[in-house]
């Protein structure tokens, strides 16, 4: 299947199945809590529609006193970079409508992170939204990639060369 396809039939299953508001504690991904216990700096990312909803993963994050970062994005570069985040509040949206921190406490380097995705192949590459910005970002970095995803986010399509591979997915 195409990635424009895939993208497609994602948004579709995300439309029947879920309620955007639903929180989804830590703790009832079963793992993850154990997994990123071993980390201290974690990045993450703020969800939106078609994603899985990131917000009590970072409320956890924060709780158990780890260093949370997340992306802003440069869209004429073409490039994210990751910011300490000390509070989910306070936070501006973009021009995607994507939030992100204030401040400018730029930490590119961290431990772990949780990326976004659209949707994950079998052999675990990323189907993002087709930007760019975390294949590029990650093509050199050491830092555990982490994904977590609904089942139905698993799908068959052309991966790319490019396309980033996950080290470690949790599905729900």
């Amino acid at each position: 299947m195409h990635k424009t396809q895939a993208r497609l039939k994602i948004k579709n299953d995300f439309s029947a199945y879920i309620h955007y508001k639903e929180k989804i504690e830590v703790a009832s991904i079963i793992g993850l809590e154990n997994y990123l216990r071993k980390f201290n700096s974690i990045a993450s990312y703020f969800s939106i529609k078609f994603e899985f909803p990131s917000e009590e993963v970072n409320k956890w994050i924060l709780n158990k006193k780890k260093k949370l970062l997340l992306p802003k994005i440069d869209s004429q570069k073409k490039k994210i970079d990751f910011y300490i985040c000390d509070s989910l509040s306070g936070m501006k949206k973009n021009k995607f409508g994507i939030s992100e921190p204030r401040n400018n406490n730029l930490c590119n380097n961290f431990e772990a992170a949780i990326i976004p995705m659209m949707g994950i192949s079998s052999n675990l590459k990323r189907l993002g939204r087709g930007g760019g910005f975390y294949d590029e970002f990650f093509k050199e970095k050491d830092s555990v990639k982490i994904g977590i995803a609904y089942s139905f986010q698993q799908i068959k399509f052309h991966d790319e060369k490019h396309d980033l591979k996950y080290d470690k997915i949790f599905l729900i």
